[in-house]
């Protein structure tokens, strides 16, 4: 990260500490060890060019090389009144901030987000989030950390990879500068946080425009069990509602694995 870069992250975003390297295992790793260790004065954002062993939910696994955007920020809970019933509602409200950072440099491409954790655009994923709560003593912090293809070439990738995957260049009028992005996420999440704090209430009808799921017939993991439903949309809690024959049950954890 050059010096210049790391001016306006400390003038133009909440960003307090920044910790960039050229290369780490895993941001959000990174992220927990200095809140382990008790170095953080928040927010700190945890920067890697590149991520040789990023995790996604579950055994997802995340490997971010060139034209990959990899970071993560740490929050303290409470500077945006945020109670511990409240945590999972983070990861929607920074799909979000990234999906309207996104939108704004693609202009009428259709960019969706899929519950709970990734953005995709045309069906296909740009982005993936991952929401940790990391403890320092018996203080909580959220570790959010987020992977964006912003200039991924994936023409020699495999065929599932092609088909399930998307960068921004491969949408984008011109190329998209990784550090503007960057900045342009920091300052639309802090100011999502900030309305959620404000507000008291998650902004459900934004998220049910973007939705990529809702009347869509999906399978829903969550440990050995999956429950297949049809997807009526995300409640006020940030809890997906999946009907079937067993009548409308409303979900806040697990991963979607199937979707019709």
């Amino acid at each position: 990260m050059t010096p210049e870069l790391k001016s306006r992250i400390a003038t133009e975003t909440m960003v307090a500490v920044i910790d960039a390297h050229e290369s780490l295992d895993s941001t959000n790793d990174r992220a927990k060890s200095l809140i382990s260790a008790g170095e953080v004065s928040t927010p700190v954002l945890v920067f890697a060019t590149r991520q040789t062993a990023g995790r996604g939910r579950g055994a997802n696994r995340w490997v971010a090389g060139s034209g990959s955007l990899t970071f993560s920020v740490v929050i303290d809970p409470a500077d945006f009144k945020l109670e511990t019933a409240e945590l999972p509602l983070v990861s929607l409200i920074t799909g979000l901030a990234v999906r309207d950072a996104i939108s704004s440099k693609l202009g009428d491409v259709c960019v969706q987000l899929k519950w709970p954790n990734d953005v995709l655009i045309n069906r296909k994923k740009v982005c993936g989030i991952l929401v940790e709560i990391e403890r320092a003593g018996a203080i909580p912090f959220l570790v959010i950390g987020i992977g964006i293809n912003v200039g991924v070439d994936f023409r020699n990738a495999s065929v599932e990879i092609r088909d399930r995957a998307i960068s921004l260049n491969d949408i984008a009028d011109q190329s998209v500068d990784p550090s503007e992005h960057l900045i342009e996420i920091l300052i639309r999440l802090e100011s999502e946080l900030g309305d959620y704090r404000d507000s008291r209430a998650f902004p459900r009808k934004r998220y049910a425009a973007h939705c990529a799921l809702t009347g869509r017939t999906v399978g829903l993991s969550s440990g050995d069990r999956v429950t297949y439903g049809l997807c009526r949309g995300v409640d006020d809690g940030g809890g997906i509602t999946l009907e079937n024959e067993a009548g409308s049950s409303v979900y806040y954890g697990g991963t979607i694995t199937h979707i019709a």
